[in-house]
């Protein structure tokens, strides 16, 4: 599993490193609680539709300046 975080120059809403965002790697252990949660409720309902043991995908998530948490894809 390969956890990072991009945050947005202060200001503006693009995160993404062309667009002047940063990025940052973070260990599983560092993830904001609500998203780990969020991903594993997301991994147990893709395991009951498809074999996952041979499968890379990625789940994207937004965290709020408030704190809220939003699956993005």
């Amino acid at each position: 599993m390969q956890t990072y975080i991009r945050i947005a120059e202060e200001g503006k809403f693009e995160c993404n490193i062309h667009q002047g965002g940063k990025l940052f790697y973070i260990s599983q252990e560092n993830m904001p609680p609500e998203v780990l949660e969020m991903s594993k409720k997301i991994v147990k309902i893709l395991d009951t539709k498809i074999d996952l043991k041979h499968s890379l995908y990625a789940l994207d998530f937004m965290q709020s300046n408030d704190g809220n948490v939003y699956f993005i894809e």
